[in-house]
């Protein structure tokens, strides 16, 4: 006999998206999600099979979190794990609940839920093996605004909670910070519905200020006299620009493939790709260093990065610490990771150096070092 967990279907009404994704350049509240690597799920019994189960489709659900990829399945080594999940197992426990879980006669079972926690470190190994990226856990918080275009309303900003409980169900499933609105008369004020509709960025941003969030996410919808949805999508980035496309069946398919589009971008950015070819040498100055319990808070911290496989304190000279850092992913992320951390101030110089003959000292060289100062709001 097989089970199935009833749900029920949200019913959400009256949208298509046009959606659009400004990343604001000053953005101040990236996040730390700490369950990344835990899962929680309805079973119908606390026996070992069905614990066997559960913890492989939550493997593979940690995997799809923690690497940014959206489909694993192919993946050999990823297939291979998961016919022995529960040896990346940490702990579990579980939990009871009033909820039941129907099977296919008809009839229902008390669930009780099991809540599993899975070994970072062996997560991270798997990883490696199947040559797949490491997204680590401080990620871009996404501040959501949706406005609509209805033939008996008009245009209106929504604020349905069903709708964002439908984005923050796959922002969930792809460890995505979402925030929404809080919708009082200081949103109704700064963002009308129209500044929304023609994606006013000087507006929209203006607007968003109060929230601090590190990227915006702007939706418009409609819907076409077939029943089918459309969403044009632009995600918006220092690095660049990303435009994609979305045609579905639903709003809840449209929805959810936008927030995997732009987690996938996200994932891309910051996602850190195990080197065959061993670590890179890249050499930083962190200056503010006053007291000896701030420098082991630096040396911790850039130790602690996952893209940092070791760092090494090669110079202290008053209050400026030189580290030589071995560095998987590149000079970028490491950048865009310490800036979203905002535990390490940039300083001006991060540039490339220019000597006679038009020849330059690339920055992170020794000669060239990445140039910081430590952040004292710790």
């Amino acid at each position: 006999m097989t089970f199935s967990i009833h749900t029920g279907k949200r019913c959400i009404s009256q949208l298509l998206c046009l959606c659009v994704l400004i990343v604001m350049g000053q953005g101040t509240t990236a996040e730390t999600l700490t369950d990344l690597y835990e899962t929680r799920s309805l079973v119908p019994a606390q026996t070992a099979s069905v614990r066997a189960q559960a913890a492989k489709e939550s493997l593979l659900s940690v995997l799809v979190k923690v690497s940014g990829r959206q489909s694993l399945d192919q993946n050999l080594f990823v297939q291979q794990a998961l016919k022995s999940a529960q040896d990346y197992v940490l702990q579990f426990s579980y939990e009871s609940t009033d909820e039941r879980i129907e099977s296919d006669d008809g009839g229902s079972l008390p669930a009780t839920t099991l809540l599993l926690k899975f070994s970072s470190q062996s997560i991270e190994t798997l990883l490696r093996e199947a040559g797949l990226p490491l997204w680590p856990a401080n990620r871009p918080a996404v501040l959501v605004w949706l406005v609509a275009d209805d033939a008996r309303q008009g245009r209106y900003t929504v604020s349905e909670p069903q709708v964002y409980e439908q984005l923050s169900l796959t922002a969930d499933e792809r460890g995505l910070p979402l925030i929404r609105p809080l919708f009082d008369l200081q949103d109704q004020i700064a963002l009308d519905p129209e500044a929304l509709w023609n994606l006013d960025e000087d507006t929209i941003r203006a607007a968003s200020e109060r929230y601090a969030a590190d990227a915006v996410f702007v939706g418009r919808y409609t819907e076409f006299s077939n029943g089918r949805w459309r969403g044009d999508w632009r995600l918006s980035h220092k690095s660049g620009t990303t435009l994609f496309q979305i045609d579905a069946a639903s709003l809840e398919e449209l929805l959810s493939d936008g927030i995997h589009q732009a987690t996938g971008r996200f994932a891309e950015l910051f996602g850190i790709v195990p080197s065959r070819t061993g670590t890179v040498p890249v050499y930083a100055e962190v200056s503010g260093v006053e007291l000896f319990a701030n420098y082991k808070q630096v040396l911790d911290y850039l130790d602690g990065l996952d893209m940092v496989r070791r760092a090494e304190l090669l110079q202290i000279e008053k209050d400026k610490l030189t580290f030589s850092l071995g560095i998987e992913g590149g000079l970028p992320l490491l950048q865009d990771t310490i800036a979203l951390d905002k535990v390490l101030l940039g300083g001006a110089d991060n540039t490339q150096h220019r000597l006679p003959g038009n020849r330059y000292i690339p920055l992170g060289f020794k000669e060239n070092p990445l140039q910081y100062r430590w952040s004292a709001r710790r």
